[in-house]
């Protein structure tokens, strides 16, 4: 007797907890008309995303003072109140460096800074840039032995 109450008292849980949907049926006896319809939108793994597209090599030619264009692209769709973050920093701490010859060649940076960018910026097709350059003044090309100099730079995104 008591099997057949666990398993009576079994069924009833697993009927009470189902939730059924049903579709509504409008039809010429209906009162109203009409019905409403709840639609909302559901994150899938593939929602959030953001491209970053960075110069691979820049060449600086030698002698130059106006600022060479170090700028990225970006494009992002986030999830809420989410921002991205592109941060560039040199390895030689902004200067240009030469395995076989002495000397090294100091730049100013600007954009290196942590730059933010909202929730959505820019699409796939259609990015915005974010802006960075490097400029060697005149006197510190002066006393260097013309050669090739160079510096790594890393740029560093994220979302928060």
């Amino acid at each position: 007797m008591k099997k057949v109450i666990s398993v009576l008292l079994a069924v009833l849980m697993l009927v009470s907890c189902a939730s059924y949907a049903f579709a509504a049926t409008i039809d010429q006896n209906s009162a109203p008309q009409s019905s409403d319809v709840v639609v909302k939108t559901v994150k899938t793994d593939g929602s959030v995303w953001y491209e970053v597209t960075i110069p691979s090599t820049t060449s600086v030619p030698w002698g130059r003072t106006t600022a060479t264009d170090m700028s990225y692209d970006v494009a992002c769709q986030l999830e809420g109140s989410q921002k991205l973050y592109v941060e560039v920093k040199s390895t030689n701490g902004k200067k240009f460096t030469s395995p076989t010859l002495s000397g090294t060649i100091n730049y100013t940076a600007t954009g290196f800074e942590k730059q933010d960018f909202d929730t959505v910026t820019g699409s796939k097709s259609t990015t915005v840039e974010g802006t960075a350059t490097i400029t060697v003044p005149e006197a510190n090309w002066q006393g260097i032995a013309i050669g090739e100099y160079t510096d790594t730079l890393t740029y560093t995104v994220s979302v928060a």
